[in-house]
């Protein structure tokens, strides 16, 4: 299953039950690619802007990063995440191997432009749920 550029549009309470969901339709071993934006990495380049540091982007870039681009309604970004809290959601909803980095969608062929923008901050994830033990349900 793959989730690009989605889940910050969910509020807390439907990520959790995004994932417990999709944890329940995959099949044991079954993959969840997804990114999310890397929220201290976004914070940092408001606090730098407004400190007068260069950023890597406009301000107005790195706000609609943050609170989605505003389009069109749905548009919106609910949700902020950083690795910990991140874990912490996919490991309630009993996802088991959890790989982090770029690679996890470029070697399953996956690209978007940003991939290759480390400056582009989002953190990429592969959830794995774990293999049915034998003779459990």
């Amino acid at each position: 299953m793959l989730a690009l550029g989605v889940i910050e549009h969910f509020t807390y309470g439907q990520v959790r039950d995004a994932f417990t969901n999709i944890h329940r339709m995959l099949a044991p071993d079954g993959v969840f690619l997804f990114d999310v934006p890397d929220i201290p990495v976004w914070c940092r380049y408001v606090v730098d802007y407004f400190e007068g540091r260069d950023i890597p982007f406009t301000i107005d870039h790195v706000f609609s990063t943050l609170y989605g681009w505003q389009r069109w309604p749905g548009d919106e970004h609910k949700s902020g995440w950083w690795r910990a809290n991140l874990e912490e959601e996919l490991r309630r909803a009993e996802f088991q191997d959890l790989t982090f980095g770029v690679e996890v969608l470029l070697d399953q062929g996956h690209m978007r432009n940003r991939f290759l923008r480390p400056q582009d901050a989002h953190i990429y994830c592969r959830a794995v749920k774990g293999a049915v033990a034998a003779g459990v349900a």
